[in-house]
């Protein structure tokens, strides 16, 4: 019988999905709770002024085959030439009870705001 997860850790890998239906693992199954990743987001491209998060759990590397969390947009980005500063650092935090909340902070003089077509803090299976 396999084992299952205590209360603290969590029962499922969360990733962020990625280009072409890839995702890439942030939290891995089994991880003890509470945790807290910080990572940077930014556009890739001159003009792009805000970018899109989907977080998905599941073991799949493809993202079509796990379950959507939630979609969250950065924006608020300048739409100039690549910069270092054209960047938003990303906390995505899970606590003891398993909700995963998110939040951006500017970098530099960027005034980014987090939208979210859910809510920002999500119950995690």
């Amino acid at each position: 019988m396999p084992n299952q997860p205590s209360e603290k850790q969590l029962a499922a890998t969360v990733s962020v999905v990625v280009l072409n239906d890839k995702s890439a693992q942030f939290f891995d199954e089994g991880i003890e709770l509470p945790a807290k990743i910080h990572t940077f987001f930014g556009p890739s491209e001159e003009g792009i002024t805000s970018i899109d998060i989907h977080l998905v759990q599941g073991e799949s590397s493809l993202a079509s085959e796990n379950t959507s969390i939630g979609k969250w947009r950065i924006s608020g980005f300048p739409s100039g030439p690549e910069q270092d500063d054209r960047c938003a650092e990303v906390v995505f935090a899970i606590d003891q009870e398993g909700i995963l909340t998110i939040q951006s902070n500017p970098v530099g003089n960027l005034d980014v705001l987090l939208l979210t077509e859910a809510t920002p803090k999500v119950k995690l299976r």
